[in-house]
């Protein structure tokens, strides 16, 4: 079975990647670990899942990160997420670099510094 390790989140009838977007690394080492990288809209103005963002990562009102990764127990664990989290993970797993929605991507109208963040690094990554 294939899965998709890039994926678009939109809201129906909505633009694309309105929701947010995740993509999904395989380890270079072919070690089967994994890693996923998951932006999202905040649901509700009182929703503040992640307090604590490292520099230079600005708080976002309405966008939060979150980086996971396989560990050896076979967990899917939360890291901390950063921009330096971020190149990390560039260096250690494959992430597509080919997927069609890309270009959707590229497209988004949003102005958020944590959306842009990732959306700059998956697109930094396809053009490599």
């Amino acid at each position: 079975m294939q899965v998709k390790q890039f994926e678009l989140q939109t809201s129906p009838g909505g633009p694309a990647g309105d929701l947010g977007f995740k993509i999904m690394g395989r380890a270079s080492d072919d070690s089967g670990r994994l890693a996923r990288v998951w932006v999202r809209r905040k649901k509700g103005t009182g929703r503040y899942v992640w307090t604590r963002y490292l520099e230079p990562v600005a708080a976002s009102a309405e966008w939060e990160a979150q980086v996971h990764v396989i560990r050896g127990t076979g967990a899917l664990t939360r890291v901390d997420f950063s921009a330096a989290q971020l190149e990390s993970l560039t260096k250690a797993y494959a992430f597509p670099t080919d997927d069609p929605d890309f270009a959707s991507l590229a497209e988004t109208g949003v102005d958020d510094p944590v959306y842009n963040l990732v959306r700059d690094w998956v697109l930094k990554m396809a053009k490599a």
